[in-house]
Formats: C-alpha cells, sequence, structure tokens
C-alpha cells in the first residue's frame, strides 16, 4: 500500500484552483442592485452573499472530486508530463482506489451543501459533476471540444452562482465567462505545447498532429472576450446608465488579457492559478478590476 500525507490529499483536491468557483459570486456581484444598499436600509445583500457563499464551498467540493476523478483516469499519461508526473497518484502515493472513493465523498457532501439553496441549484450542481465525468472520460480528447467543454464548465459555475441567489442569470455574465474561460483553456493547450514540443500528443490527445486550433482559438477567444465585455457594459440595464463601467473597467480586461498570453508564453510552465495570483501585474489587474467595479456599483446613483 503506497503512503500518503494530507499535503498529497490536499494537492489532489486542488485546493489552490478552488478560486476558480468565485464564479459564483459574479452574479452578486453584477445583478444583486439595490441590496447593496446597506446604508439605506435594506440587508438583503448579507443574505445573498451567504447564500453565494454556500453555493462556492459546495462547488469547490464537487470541483475537488472532478479532480481526483481525473488524476485517477489520466494517472499514466501525467506520467509522461514534466511536472504532473509528481502528483500523487500518478507518482504511487495514493491509489486509484482511494482517490475515486474520496470523490465520491466529496460529491456527496458537495450535493448535500447544495440542497439549502434550492432545486434549480442542485441541478445545476448534479450537472456540473455528470459534466464533468463526461468530459475526463471522452470529451478531452476531441480537438477544440477539449478546449469549449472546459469553458462550458466555467459558465455553469457563473449559472450556478445566479441560482444560488435567486435572481435571473444575465446572458451577458455567462458569455463573457465562456469567452473567457475559452480563452485561458485554450492558452493552457499552447502551453502545453510550448513545453512538451513533439512529445504533447502523449499527454493530450487532442494536442495530437501538430494541432494548430490552439493558436487560433486564443485569438478568437481573447478578442471575443474584450468586445463581448465592452458590449455587456453598454447595454446591461442593471449597470449605471452612463457607461462609466465601461470605461473604469474595460482598460483592466483588455490589459489582463495580453498580460496573461505574455506571462503564459515567457512561462509555459505555470498554471492559470499562478499566473493570476504570482504575477504581480495580472494581480493588480484584478484586484483593481474588482475594486473598481464594486466601488462604481456601491455608489450607483
Amino acid at each position: 500500500m503506497p503512503r500518503s500525507a494530507p499535503r498529497d490529499w490536499v494537492r489532489l483536491a486542488r485546493v489552490r484552483q478552488w478560486s476558480k468557483n468565485l464564479l459564483l459570486y459574479a452574479a452578486f456581484l453584477f445583478t444583486a442592485g439595490e441590496a447593496w444598499d446597506v446604508g439605506g436600509g435594506n440587508t438583503e445583500g448579507v443574505t445573498l452573499f451567504l447564500r453565494a457563499t454556500l453555493g462556492f464551498v459546495a462547488f469547490c467540493l464537487l470541483s475537488s472530486a472532478g479532480y481526483l476523478l481525473n488524476d485517477a483516469r489520466d494517472a499514466a499519461l501525467d506520467r509522461e508530463h514534466p511536472r504532473k508526473r509528481d502528483r500523487p497518484i500518478a507518482a504511487g502515493r495514493v491509489t486509484p482506489t482511494a482517490a475515486r472513493q474520496a470523490a465520491a465523498g466529496l460529491v456527496v457532501a458537495g450535493l448535500a451543501l447544495s440542497a439549502p439553496l434550492g432545486p434549480w441549484f442542485v441541478a445545476a450542481a448534479a450537472g456540473y459533476v455528470a459534466s464533468t465525468v463526461i468530459y475526463s472520460v471522452a470529451l478531452k480528447r476531441v480537438p477544440v471540444v477539449d478546449a469549449v467543454s472546459v469553458a462550458g464548465l466555467f459558465a455553469l459555475r457563473a449559472l450556478a452562482g445566479a441560482l444560488a441567489i435567486e435572481v435571473e442569470a444575465s446572458p451577458w455574465i455567462l458569455v463573457c465567462t465562456f469567452a473567457g474561460a475559452l480563452y485561458v483553456s485554450a492558452v493552457k493547450r499552447q502551453q502545453e505545447q510550448w513545453l512538451l514540443g513533439p512529445r504533447v500528443a502523449a499527454h493530450r490527445e487532442s494536442l495530437s498532429g501538430r494541432a494548430r486550433w490552439p493558436r487560433w482559438l486564443v485569438a478568437l477567444s481573447g478578442s471575443a472576450t474584450f468586445a463581448l465585455y465592452v458590449q455587456y457594459t453598454f447595454s446591461a440595464p442593471n449597470l449605471p446608465e452612463d457607461y462609466s463601467m465601461t470605461w473604469l473597467t474595460a482598460p483592466f480586461v483588455g490589459a489582463a488579457v495580453l498580460r496573461y498570453y505574455w506571462v503564459a508564453r515567457t512561462n509555459p510552465a505555470r498554471d492559470a492559478e499562478e499566473i493570476a495570483f504570482r504575477d504581480p501585474v495580472t494581480l493588480v489587474l484584478v484586484v483593481g478590476f474588482v475594486v473598481v467595479a464594486v466601488t462604481r456599483l456601491l455608489f450607483a446613483s
């Protein structure tokens, strides 16, 4: 029996990647409206924030279950990757059976936490689990569909955030989230090509045959991310009518898209979380965007 340490399980759960589930707060941030007006006597925002936070925790458990299942299935492929070969299952410190059992427990716990948020949220959470399994088993091996599937899981997170606080999901938030996630996913595929070279197909089947699709998908999704965000801030009825959200926040989005690619190209071994939280320029852009957006919404006339 392999000997595993607590840090192996923390690594398998991808605690650093829980940051992806912050998308569940997107609906709260952009559509809570008058619920922000605590000074005016409306404290509904506290309740909505707590509901969004419960959804966030539930999705953290469910996403960790997905990572466990993925690593258990792809251990052989991970051993061909210069960084992933040290993952606990690929390195033999955790058995695939133990990982699957832990994943089942996380799924049960995540769905149990979802129950107080209503049947629609539970359905979204269950759909997320099913989609993750389908992706791991089949879709990740299909060119282009690989990256599109990952982007869809991000959009599902944003939808779940709206369901958690029982507001209508803004189509703009969903399409912007999808485009941005597609961009990050496509860049990651390019990173694997840069890092592994001719050996990349041994790790990811969707990149076999000197695949060029990540290159054009990066250009398409990066441009779409910025254009869709600008259009959203221009036309969304819940945002200030003076277009201030556009000229105050769009520069952060455009700069972040360009900076992300530059850091990924110069450091192909870095994950998305490392780029977002360890590159000081990217971190400033992310934090600056959140601070400016929240401040403008709080003081919306």
